[in-house]
């Protein structure tokens, strides 16, 4: 949702809600034993033509209310009771549901899946939050699947659906951007590779729709690990604190080499909670939201360190969604002004010309919005607000609202930021990134000897995840059940490794990932089940 800027100047105006994928990525076995199915209409197609030209609009809502309990076909599975319902919108790119009640009991768990065998997730109790609410990421296709398990004489679980978020467009389409982005594993992004870790795509709730923004998790100077997404106040204008509660963070959605088309859209956390914010007219277009769950350890997200100098600005990059699309990189290598502009707030931005890179010619776009600047340090300067810059026009100028012009100048703490990042009063005017800030803290990250392999059974693509108390440089041999060598990794030294393994090339069949770690071979079996 990036502003226009040539409107502008015409007028001169851990882990309980972290949506992780799990072991269940396969076509549940229940699939074609449902007998109810609701079938939804498509929302007005003159509505989506109207909304559709704003390109950070994902999703239409679709007002419908279903109480799960009314409408499932129950059976007996051993000593558990199993209830499934499916849900279908005809030509739907993608969905999600909105959940105005939801509260499973102990022992029970509840799992919504798409016709191609992914899951959203496998959600228990510890779901359960003060708001009774939940959200689930969107899947692809028309067609998805509710599934809940209970021990016989269970509590009834309370899962009511208020909406459906129908995806006219396809949100995992890599590319959607437009054709000079660079994506931010290309070699503009070579000496990013930490920051960009910290940089978020924000599915943000709307009463009627759902959009697209960016936004970076910023490090505070009690380096307590709490998790505060910085982006612009344009992003949550529409934005109540419920539909907030609803909103959807992804982390490492990105091309995993240059122009490679192999992003996957699994590492999600529900729910933020506004902080701070300051408005475009009369401030510098900026919000400070808090992630109301933990973000798992896999993740390996980096914590943005900031700055409020305007003296380390020379060179730098933004980091950003266009369009909600895959990560991407936008460079310049030129001193960043103070913005002299009648509509934008004197002092309070910054103006950026984006320079061509070797892969292309970063600019930013619709779903941008809220997405950090870095100056040489690698430190967050500011926030995207508005802008004129298009493959077309890539000279055109881009604006960041000043992280330092939000900082304290107002009484309100709901109006700056220094009440939030600088919460012990360190006075500090620049702190570093870091990966794990909770050094004098109980829940400080000690590495673990730990080794995953999921989903498994896997449809294509699984994920290596591991941990070791050690930093050692870890191998990965990928083996047939006849013996034959399919691939070899090396992957560089580290404490944790999270990786995603695309097993898509290869047939169906038993595979063994013979894992080298620290001179250790460890064997893990996986199956490939393909569609």
């Amino acid at each position: 949702m990036k502003k226009n800027l040539v409107f502008i100047l015409f007028f001169f105006t851990i882990i309980a809600h972290a949506q992780i994928e799990t072991g269940e990525g396969r076509i549940s076995l229940n699939w074609n034993r449902v007998t109810t199915q609701i079938v939804l209409e498509k929302p007005d197609s003159n509505y989506i033509n109207r909304i559709g030209n704003d390109e950070s609009v994902a999703a239409v809502m679709i007002d419908r209310v279903i109480d799960f309990g009314n409408f499932p076909n129950i059976f007996q599975e051993g000593d558990n009771l199993v209830k499934l319902l499916k849900i279908k919108v005809r030509n739907a790119q993608q969905l999600n549901i909105y959940f105005s009640k939801f509260k499973l009991p102990p022992n029970s768990f509840f799992m919504v899946q798409n016709e191609l065998g992914v899951f959203a997730g496998r959600f228990t109790d510890l779901n359960n939050n003060a708001l009774n609410n939940f959200a689930i990421r969107p899947l692809s296709g028309e067609e998805i699947m509710l599934e809940y398990h209970a021990p016989v004489g269970s509590a009834d679980p309370e899962i009511e659906i208020t909406q459906i978020g129908y995806f006219f467009r396809e949100t995992n389409e890599i590319q959607s951007s437009a054709y000079c982005e660079v994506d931010v594993n290309c070699v503009e992004g070579d000496l990013w590779q930490d920051q960009k870790r910290g940089v978020v795509r924000l599915l943000l709730k709307a009463e009627n729709t759902s959009y697209y923004c960016s936004g970076s998790l910023l490090n505070n100077t009690s380096r307590d690990c709490k998790p505060f997404i910085y982006s612009a106040e344009h992003c949550v204008e529409n934005s109540t604190e419920l539909n907030l509660s609803l909103s959807i963070a992804y982390f490492n959605y990105e091309n995993f080499t240059c122009g490679e088309e192999s992003a996957v859209a699994d590492q999600t956390v529900l729910g933020l909670k506004l902080r701070a914010s300051g408005a475009y007219n009369g401030g510098s277009d900026f919000s400070l939201m808090q992630l109301e769950n933990e973000i798992p350890l896999e993740y390996q997200a980096y914590y943005n360190g900031w700055s409020l100098l305007d003296s380390e600005n020379s060179t730098g990059v933004a980091i950003h969604h266009p369009q909600g699309d895959v990560k991407k990189i936008s460079t310049y290598t030129s001193e960043l002004a103070t913005a002299v502009v009648a509509d934008l707030t004197s002092s309070a931005y910054y103006k950026v010309i984006w320079d061509e890179t070797a892969t292309g010619h970063g600019i930013t776009e619709e779903g941008s919005s809220g997405a950090p600047i870095f100056n040489q340090e690698k430190r967050v300067v500011g926030a995207l607000s508005v802008g004129s810059s298009y493959c077309s026009k890539p000279h055109d100028p881009d604006f960041f609202g000043k992280l330092n012009y939000s900082w304290d100048r107002q009484e309100d703490s709901s109006k700056r930021l220094d009440v939030w990042l600088d919460p012990i009063d360190t006075k500090e005017l620049s702190i570093s990134g870091s990966y794990f800030p909770c050094d004098d803290s109980t829940r400080q990250f000690i590495p673990s000897n730990e080794i995953k392999v999921y989903p498994n059974p896997a449809s294509g693509l699984v994920r290596l995840y591991i941990e070791q108390k050690v930093s050692s440089e870890i191998n990965l041999e990928i083996v047939s059940s006849a013996g034959q060598i399919i691939r070899f990794v090396d992957f560089k030294k580290t404490n944790v490794l999270s990786e995603e393994i695309d097993l898509t090339p290869l047939s169906s069949g038993v595979y063994f990932f013979l894992i080298s770690v620290n001179g250790k071979i460890t064997t893990k079996k996986v199956v490939l089940l393909k569609p």
